[in-house]
């Protein structure tokens, strides 16, 4: 991407042997945990060194294997997310209903000067694919606001995008120049201050939109990972499948690392607060 500085501080992507991968996670497994992370700068581009597999090969290697309770992965680059890999996804239940989707721009001339390689109407289209093979997916995304050369109208379709995708939650800053990419080359610099202004508007609607999405969460319930305290004394914290932050009062502590059923009672613009499901004990 023309903005973008890491290609240039971490070199050459590499990837990591599938039976190399597979050995930690068993590792990791043996020592209790729940839930496992694929974490790479563009996850998806993993392919096995001189072997033929991708992406969707390691998804469906790691969430076969026995004792995985939940399955993450980021981030994903928009352009090179298959039909193989969206079916994985679907496929199996132990990968989190959860998906960071970087978009950066609603508006394809800006995307054209990032460099991205794929239009709004291809983004929209792969998240219809995904939702439809995980209909309770949970998306969010990364937006650059006052990009070279962004006007008043390509922020507007960067704002309908938003309306129309409804990201769980979102990731915006303004462009900033990083020496050694091309961005700083274009023309067209946006004023500082209205690209403020333009940021301001966007979290506004999204807190709208996030808080709309928790509120219809109140009722439901969660197996929640539990991964810490409160600041209010006697509760803690931790995350939903679908990658919600969750309050919740206890009596006995949690241990942290493991999960407990909670249920959603009160909605906030950016967590939620509920209560402990006391586990049901056989008679």
């Amino acid at each position: 991407c023309t903005f973008c500085i890491v290609p240039m501080t971490r070199g050459p992507e590499r990837s990591r042997p599938l039976a190399e991968i597979l050995r930690e996670v068993r590792h990791l497994l043996d020592y209790g945990f729940r839930e496992i992370e694929l974490l790479g700068q563009t996850v998806n581009h993993w392919g096995e060194p001189e072997g033929d597999l991708d992406f969707a090969d390691l998804l469906e290697a790691v969430a076969t294997l026995p004792g995985v309770q939940r399955l993450r992965f980021v981030t994903s680059y928009p352009r090179d997310f298959t039909p193989r890999m969206v079916a994985q996804v679907g496929r199996h239940g132990n990968i989190c209903p959860y998906l960071h989707l970087p978009v950066q721009s609603g508006s394809d001339r800006v995307l054209r000067r990032m460099g991205r390689g794929y239009t709004r109407g291809e983004y929209l289209d792969l998240v219809a694919q995904l939702r439809a093979a995980r209909p309770d997916l949970a998306l969010s995304t990364d937006l650059i606001v006052g990009f070279p050369g962004e006007t008043e109208s390509d922020f507007q379709q960067t704002l309908d995008l938003v309306k129309e995708v409804r990201f769980g939650s979102l990731f915006a800053f303004n462009y900033s120049p990083r020496p050694g990419t091309a961005a700083p080359r274009l023309d067209g610099a946006v004023d500082p201050e209205e690209a403020s202004e333009r940021l301001q508007r966007l979290f506004q609607l999204q807190e709208t939109i996030q808080r709309e999405i928790n509120e219809s969460l109140v009722g439901e319930e969660f197996e929640v990972l539990v991964t810490g305290w409160g600041r209010q004394p006697g509760t803690q914290t931790g995350r939903t499948p679908c990658h919600r932050i969750v309050h919740f009062p206890v009596g006995e502590a949690v241990p942290l690392g493991s999960t407990t059923r909670v249920q959603v009672e009160t909605a906030l613009a950016h967590s939620l607060l509920g209560r402990q499901i006391p586990a049901l004990v056989a008679v």
